[in-house]
């Protein structure tokens, strides 16, 4: 379906009616593929990205939960550091704390730069990889929204083109996977839902050559080039340099596809949020996107106040948990290595695939999945705004921002601009002030702080601007065979969807008690090539850890987003403000009665009291 997409019916719970209208498909063939088959003691595996957000889930995964013979990472030197310190400071922190010495020594580091030509390889580390690897996940990019766009197509669109032509040369190759966004059709129209196959850019009518508008851009000087650059984000729609960008980039790599007749599969998330339960639940890699909203709020950026939000209360925002999107991109590369798992997966958009630049071809369809949450489980953004103002409710911050009588956000509000402006002058007046005084007092630590927050300030004026509210739909079909096909023995411990919870929320009881901190616990790890030696931690706390990390999948399963959200905001608040917060804890009825008419009824009984699993866990 090409057509926008008006859900709602007038009630305040859009969501319930986008579930409804998408559905689920049927379950189809099961037991087509299989990750830990694929991912064996023989299974050789270049990743790039580890050291940013999504690849490290992705690595920290394979080497817990598959016996995957070896990784390599293509990192660059970076601040003084080798690629083989960087490999073992990764391995070393918080992320990784299930990983014991064994797993870790199946990783070692490649030298080498996406923005370089070849990739920056030398010519002993090109044979061993075109030698020995077969399955590439390339996951490494700019993901700066306004990047200029130099950096942009440097990064994500010459890099991938790199790694395509390299993965070429790979006679031992069974799957390569190519992580791009859900955002390179962020030029679509509100309502729409955007299928999983790659759609033509034209003008005036015809397809335009993406390769020839990103060799024009990156051959002019940097003036003329973002001039240009602009000019086509506003012809095409696409916001950002990041999302042309990674456009550009998706079909330079399909390109390379149809010529070789790589085993592509295009992984698009949509905006990938904290870990919902494994291996650290609530843990974020970083402050992008809807996580960046969240330390808004908390900080009192929004004043706590619905109308500062560059949104109507009814709108989807396509929401993903991190590990679910490392959990998918594992299995579109498995699947993707299985002819029969493939057929399956992107027979039914066969036609439709046929009808777009990049014809997928009878043998080697291209197969593309969406990792997102608008068609499977959606999220308004009152309820997202509302989960932090319960949050606050129990939890009072040490410090805010924010001045007067938290409020909820009525699922019916409509953007209001004038009261939108003065919330944002507001918070930018506030942290200016803030920023001058530290600055004027002075130290190390004050002129730090001070750079945190404007860095912050900054963040939040990009993000909280009503040019994102785009009210898309990614469809899921792709993504929900991708599930269907795994071996049903696998689905519990990849979770490949995110789907509403099968049962209601209920506080975590008798927990395995927590030990050490993970940022404390494990202790410098290195892997083969990397330099100096693991510590291995004992074997009881590794048994221990995983106990408490059963306890804590099984608890998220059954929260939702609210208990996402609440596991979310108990890392955040460790994070500004250094301080740990009880498993449970009650929402003042006066404060509990002003919310009530704004969340949905499946929530009001879980509202009385706020829970998470992160602390129980950590």
């Amino acid at each position: 379906m090409d057509s926008p997409l008006q859900p709602g019916d007038g009630n305040g719970r859009p969501a319930d009616a986008i579930r409804a209208h998408f559905g689920q498909e049927p379950i189809g063939d099961s037991g087509l593929y299989s990750i830990t088959g694929h991912f064996s003691e023989g299974c050789r595996v270049l990743l790039t990205g580890a050291s940013g957000y999504i690849g490290s889930l992705v690595l920290e995964k394979l080497l817990r939960s598959t016996a995957v013979g070896h990784v390599y990472l293509l990192l660059r030197p970076r601040r003084g550091a080798s690629p083989a310190e960087r490999v073992a400071k990764l391995l070393s922190g918080p992320l990784f704390h299930l990983i014991d010495d064994a797993q870790a020594a199946r990783v070692s580091a490649v030298a080498g730069d996406i923005l370089e030509p070849g990739l920056g390889l030398s010519p002993e580390d090109e044979a061993l990889l075109v030698e020995t690897v077969d399955t590439v996940i390339h996951s490494a990019a700019d993901i700066r929204l306004d990047a200029p766009i130099h950096d942009t197509l440097l990064a994500n669109y010459r890099g991938s083109c790199a790694m395509a032509r390299l993965v070429a040369r790979m006679p031992r190759l069974r799957s390569f996977v190519y992580v791009s966004t859900c955002y390179v059709n962020i030029n679509k129209p509100q309502g729409f839902k955007v299928e999983e196959r790659i759609y033509s850019l034209t003008v005036g009518g015809r397809e335009v050559d993406a390769a020839g508008v990103a060799e024009e851009l990156l051959a002019l000087p940097e003036p003329e080039a973002e001039a240009l650059a602009a000019k086509y984000i506003d012809l095409w729609g696409f916001k950002n340099t990041y999302a042309m960008g990674k456009h550009l980039a998706e079909k330079a790599v399909a390109a390379v596809q149809r010529e070789r007749g790589l085993p592509l599969v295009i992984v698009r998330p949509a905006l990938v949020s904290g870990v919902a339960a494994e291996p650290y639940p609530g843990y974020s890699g970083n402050f992008a996107g809807q996580v960046g909203g969240a330390v808004a709020y908390l900080v009192g950026l929004y004043n706590d106040q619905p109308e500062a939000v560059a949104s109507d209360g009814g709108s989807v925002w396509d929401v993903v948990p991190g590990d679910v999107v490392a959990h998918a991109t594992i299995a579109a590369a498995a699947a993707g290595a299985s002819a029969a798992a493939r057929e399956r997966i992107v027979g039914p958009l066969r036609a439709a695939a046929a009808g777009c630049d990049g014809k997928g071809g009878e043998e080697q369809p291209l197969m593309v999945v969406h990792v997102g949450s608008s068609s499977t489980y959606p999220l308004t953004m009152s309820d997202m705004f509302n989960h932090g103002v319960v949050w606050c409710a129990a939890h009072r911050r040490p410090f805010t921002l924010a001045f007067g009588r938290a409020r909820a956000m009525d699922p019916n509000q409509q953007f209001n601009e004038p009261l939108w402006r003065r919330y944002m002058r507001s918070a930018a007046n506030k942290v200016n002030a803030i920023v001058w005084v530290l600055k004027f007092i002075g130290g190390r630590k004050r002129v730090r702080l001070a750079r945190m927050l404007d860095a912050g300030l900054k963040t939040y004026e990009t993000i909280n601007i009503l040019k994102y509210d785009l009210r898309l739909f990614f469809g899921a079909g792709t993504l929900t065979r991708l599930e269907d096909c795994l071996v049903p023995e696998e689905r519990e411990a990849f979770r490949v969807v995110w789907r509403p919870p099968t049962a209601a929320a209920k506080p975590p009881k008798q927990l395995p008690a927590p030990a050490a901190a993970p940022d404390a616990a494990p202790a410098p790890a290195s892997a083969a090539g990397a330099g100096g030696k693991k510590v291995a931690p004992e074997a009881d706390d590794i048994e221990g850890r995983k106990a408490r990390i059963a306890s804590a999948v099984a608890a998220s399963k059954a929260g939702g987003w609210a208990l996402f959200h609440y596991n979310l905001l108990a890392y955040l608040w460790r994070v500004i403000y250094s301080r740990e917060v009880p498993s449970e804890a009650a929402v003042p009825a006066g404060k509990l009665q002003r919310l009530l008419p704004h969340i949905s009824a499946d929530e009001a009984a879980a509202t009385t009291r706020v829970y998470h699993t992160f602390a129980s866990y950590a």
